[in-house]
């Protein structure tokens, strides 16, 4: 097969394509065909270039091919069943492909039920930072009640020590504020610089949610008591 030529420029440097999508990654025409770009690096789904690529292909009859490669195409795809065909032949949901934890890949690129497969098959949630990123910048995403669902550690702390309500508190998100406390977020945790959720919620110019945070921490909801059957 015939190979178009590396657009080099005179100095010897590839020539980017022209773009205003996130992705970071220096496209040649060349290794787009050859479905090399994204090798050493995160794929963006916004990005032209990387949608155009081939994608791995199966080999003959109902066979998946098993490598972090092919498993990181699946989720940035949203390929459920040849992932899940992948897990059954004995891969493993926890590799990092280009330095990502496969569940990670799928919470970025909004994969829901590729994350439900991930989980199904052993998948862990434990990743840093992972509800953070969900809950900063938008309110109550249907990634959050996902990953809630699925149980995702509430009142895990990021490098400076904030946990999941805290950045909820800190854009005056209440939905997402009263998923986290529903799902069991601890009201009465603080930053390392000492504050309550409320208290970053009033810092923050949010005087609705810091009402709302103070009230749940003087009357906490307790989940009610089921009873064992008899």
């Amino acid at each position: 097969m015939s190979r178009k030529a590396i657009p080099f420029t005179k100095k010897g440097v590839f020539r980017p394509l022209a773009r205003t999508d996130p992705c970071t990654i220096y496209h040649s025409e060349s290794l787009v065909d050859d479905n090399r770009a994204h090798r050493d690096t995160p794929r963006s789904s916004s990005c032209p270039s990387c949608r155009s690529m081939r994608r791995p292909q199966r080999p003959g009859g109902d066979t998946y091919p098993v490598d972090d490669e092919s498993l990181g195409w699946a989720v940035f795809d949203g390929d459920t069943a040849g992932l899940r065909g992948m897990l059954l032949s004995g891969a493993d949901p926890n590799v990092v492909d280009d330095g990502t934890p496969l569940v990670e890949l799928a919470v970025r690129f909004g994969r829901i039920g590729v994350l439900r497969v991930l989980v199904e098959f052993g998948g862990t949630l434990d990743v840093p930072s992972l509800l953070h990123n969900v809950v900063a910048g938008r309110e109550l995403p249907d990634m959050l009640l996902v990953l809630l669902e699925l149980g995702a550690d509430v009142n895990a702390r990021d490098s400076a020590g904030w946990m999941p309500l805290h950045f909820a508190s800190a854009y005056g998100y209440e939905g997402s504020a009263r998923a986290l406390l529903d799902a069991g977020a601890d009201i009465t945790a603080i930053t390392r610089e000492g504050l309550t959720a409320a208290e970053i919620a009033q810092r923050n110019g949010h005087g609705t949610l810091a009402s709302l945070l103070v009230h749940r921490a003087s009357y906490p909801v307790v989940p009610p008591q089921t009873e064992p059957p008899t």
